[in-house]
């Protein structure tokens, strides 16, 4: 693949400098053309097409091959055209180097060449004076500047492959301000497009960073791009189609990849993003009902799934009242478990031209398989080793699917391998915080199975709070798991704190899985915490009975907080004889 484009003051590779055509060879004005047409197309999202595969299986996108062509009529005429269009050179390099994003072709030493190249810019730009504006048309030199925003953006997604999210956002944030306050964004021409470019870049590394309050910033950059990519598109309306087209689905990428991506994973509010989705794919198909730009595509198809397997729960964890209400609420998640697979199953063919996409493909699929119950555990076995295939080089990867794979071994009653692969998971997690909260999730659990309930809770409580607040659904989890361990502990205090402070959260959370989990602590608090009554509407008051249920309720809540038999038999003031007795004829455990 073609390497980024070099700015015109920068020194070129010797492999670069040799191979130049003469001039003869193309007309500049065919160049002009090629150009056009070329940003027409990106636009339309017409980009699909795949002309053969390479040795490795990886397919030849006809677009990339156009971008390589281009590249050459560039080199050609570069002197002339940064003199005379400097603005089509780097709207070249960023839709080269958006490309190569889409189709994951980018590789680090591409990222880190265009990351250094985003750097000489950002220095430049930040120094330029921007002219007084012309018109109501754009001069070269803000048509030049806005470009070369976009080439600094897309220079900056080597930050987010080194995890270096604070560089990433102090470099945007100057960008953004720049945009805003320099005169670049007029009322004539509000640079609705280049403030798109950067909200959208912010927001996602606000929620790749994901502390503190970046969630909420981050959702707040995402409306803001969608809401220009609006105001872009009304702007062109019966001016240029493909302008119209290529704001819309661009806002739907923000609010569906972004906000809905949010709304789903760390604020826990399904409905919310299933909306935003379902809107999305649905913006995403062609008059002809065919879909432009497949992969993001087929990407909403695997968030939609997602939803669909988080709504549904595990089907072994469905609690409901008894009779009809039970078996219509199985039914339904069974029916919704069975069309996330349909759907990833549908999309998988387009994914796995993508591999960043279909890593995320396959370990949903392994956690529908994983839902729904031993039978399919073994399809689930098979998604987790062609996942761990694809993403021993991605440490975030690589912990998120030995996470998965802990939580199988646990339901297979294999806790001590589960207890081994969260510890990896741990330790490869890096800095990706809500992926080290997973792991130390797992690895509590893992180890409350094997009866390591102090270790448990400590894995639990530094979940807790390295998410601080950030994840709703992290956070709920840790609650639950608290709670659970607590009773486990016989601290019933604890537990009714952990399960007061769940319960707060819960009326904003829609996944099946953490319901059905909530619904069983609510359930064991209740019989844990339960007062001893006689209704005033008992008529049959036989002192024996009573007698005896209030022997078993007082042995229990004193054996729930102290299992030592002597220290239980001074508490409640009989012999220790007599706690062994009443324990064996009423069957209490201790």
């Amino acid at each position: 693949m073609s390497r980024a484009m070099k700015a015109p003051n920068t020194t070129t590779d010797g492999d670069d400098a040799t191979a130049q055509p003469p001039e003869s060879e193309g007309s500049y004005e065919s160049l002009l053309g090629a150009l056009r047409d070329l940003e027409i197309k990106y636009k339309l999202g017409d980009v699909d097409e795949v002309e053969g595969y390479k040795e490795t299986g990886r397919p030849i996108w006809t677009f990339e091959v156009d971008l390589g062509k281009l590249e050459q009529m560039i080199g050609v005429h570069k002197k002339r055209l940064m003199k005379e269009n400097p603005s089509w050179l780097y709207k070249f390099t960023a839709i080269h180097a958006e490309a190569k994003e889409y189709f994951d072709t980018a590789d680090a030493s591409y990222r880190l060449d265009l990351f250094q190249e985003a750097q000489r810019l950002h220095r430049e730009l930040l120094k330029t004076k921007i002219e007084p504006e012309p018109g109501e048309q754009d001069s070269e030199q803000r048509k030049t500047i806005k470009n070369k925003i976009r080439v600094i953006i897309a220079g900056l997604e080597y930050l987010h492959s080194t995890s270096e999210f604070g560089t990433a956002l102090a470099y945007a944030q100057e960008l953004y301000d720049f945009v805003y306050k320099s005169g670049l964004a007029t009322k004539e021409n509000p640079a609705y497009g280049t403030k798109s470019v950067v909200c959208y870049f912010l927001g996602r590394t606000h929620r790749q960073r994901g502390i503190d309050d970046d969630y909420r910033l981050a959702i707040d950059f995402f409306y803001q791009c969608s809401e220009n990519y609006f105001e872009l598109a009304r702007r062109q309306c019966g001016n240029r189609p493909e302008d119209v087209i290529y704001a819309r689905t661009r806002a739907m990428v923000s609010l569906a990849f972004g906000a809905g991506f949010l709304f789903h994973n760390a604020l826990s509010d399904l409905a919310r993003a299933k909306g935003l989705i379902a809107q999305a794919r649905l913006a995403f198909l062609k008059d002809d009902g065919y879909p432009c730009c497949e992969l993001h595509y087929g990407y909403l198809g695997l968030l939609y799934a997602s939803i669909l397997r988080e709504e549904a729960g595990e089907l072994e964890q469905v609690q409901a009242e008894e009779g009809t209400q039970a078996a219509s609420e199985q039914a339904a998640a069974k029916e919704k478990l069975d069309r996330s697979l349909e759907i990833l199953n549908e999309c998988e063919d387009t994914l796995a031209r993508k591999p960043s996409y279909y890593v995320r493909l396959l370990y949903n699929k392994a956690l529908a398989y994983l839902y729904q119950g031993p039978d399919s555990y073994g399809a689930a076995h098979e998604c987790i080793d062609r996942l761990k295939d694809l993403c021993e080089d991605s440490p975030r990867w690589l912990a998120n699917m030995l996470v998965l794979r802990s939580r199988l071994e646990r339901r297979e009653g294999k806790a001590d391998a589960a207890l081994a692969d969260a510890m990896r998971a741990f330790n490869q997690a890096g800095g990706h915080l809500p992926v080290r909260i997973e792991a130390l999730l797992a690895r509590g659990k893992a180890q409350q199975e094997r009866g390591n309930l102090s270790g448990a809770r400590d894995d639990f409580d530094r979940a807790y709070r390295l998410n601080n607040g950030a994840n709703k659904r992290l956070e709920v989890m840790a609650l639950i798991l608290l709670a659970q361990v607590a009773i486990a502990q016989q601290q019933p205090q604890v537990a009714q704190e952990k399960f007061t402070q769940a319960q707060a959260i819960i009326p904003s959370i829609n996944h099946g899985f953490i319901l059905n989990r909530f619904r069983a602590l609510e359930a064991k608090i209740s019989n844990f915490q339960a007062d001893f009554i006689i209704p005033s509407s008992t008529r049959d008051l036989k002192y024996e009975d009573y007698e005896r249920a209030l022997r078993c309720w007082l042995l229990e809540k004193a054996l729930r907080e102290d299992t030592n038999l002597t220290r239980v038999a001074q508490r409640l003031g009989v012999s220790k004889k007599t706690v062994y007795q009443w324990r064996d004829a009423y069957g209490v455990k201790a």
